[in-house]
């Protein structure tokens, strides 16, 4: 089966290079310098950093519960990965503009149509996906060592702590991978914190507007640092799997 793997890594590759059939190299890599394309890369790091820091901190500990056992929790915490982004997206609109409580959030935020709405539609569609090797990780960890560290007075964030040294592996992974999401993330951000030039305008969102307006140079130039991004996301992953084995 190995020479299918090499026909499909040749079809896309040859994809990815037919972009520079339709705007010359130099220009497309000239293009890194607009003060745009600049923008749009920072703010995608920006926001994904701080999307990943903050799912990784809600989901370590709620991955421990949920290696416990729990047939209704998991499954509706996972639903935002299983749902359409758009759908997700248009679900925090309506909450955080047409609800009490999620007004009462916006007010003190500014998340709807601002870059805090960024970071919580990031963090919502990529938060199932720590979930579920954190929760794996855990269910490793021998019970015997959790009751051992129990008995010595360690709970709460304390036990976790301890826990931590026995599953860093998975949860460097479960980061890498929340981290490549939220980068990737269009649906659910383009409605909740709308495609504005300058303001809102992530990597994905800076690729939509542009397609609109026609600017090709631009367009490919954006998908282009979209691919290194992710090429060196997944080499790094593909590191650290390596040295874990």
């Amino acid at each position: 089966m190995k020479p299918l793997a090499y026909v499909l890594a040749s079809l896309w590759l040859l994809a990815l290079l037919s972009l520079f059939t339709v705007v010359k190299p130099q220009d497309v890599f000239g293009m890194v310098f607009n003060p745009e394309v600049q923008y749009a890369l920072a703010l995608s790091i920006i926001t994904s950093s701080i999307s990943t820091v903050l799912v990784m901190l809600l989901a370590f500990p709620t991955a421990y519960e949920l290696s416990k056992g729990s047939k209704f929790l998991e499954p509706l915490l996972s639903l935002p990965n299983a749902m359409p982004p758009v759908a997700v997206g248009a679900t925090l609109l309506i909450f955080f503009s047409r609800t009490y409580l999620g007004s009462l959030i916006n007010s003190l935020l500014h998340i709807v149509f601002s870059i805090p709405g960024l970071v919580i539609a990031q963090s919502v569609v990529s938060f199932p996906l720590a979930l579920k090797p954190l929760k794996s990780a855990f269910k490793t960890i021998d019970e015997d060592v959790i009751l051992a560290l129990r008995s010595y007075g360690c709970h709460g964030l304390r036990l976790l702590s301890k826990l931590f040294k026995g599953i860093k592996d998975s949860f460097k992974s479960a980061s890498l991978l929340v981290f490549s999401r939220s980068l990737a993330e269009f649906g659910a951000s383009v409605t909740l914190a709308g495609a504005i030039r300058f303001k809102t305008e992530t990597l994905p969102i800076a690729i939509y507007l542009n397609l609109e307006s026609g600017d090709v140079a631009k367009v490919i130039s954006l998908i282009a640092i979209s691919a290194i991004l992710a090429f060196l996301i997944l080499s790094i992953s593909m590191r650290w799997e390596v040295d874990e084995s």
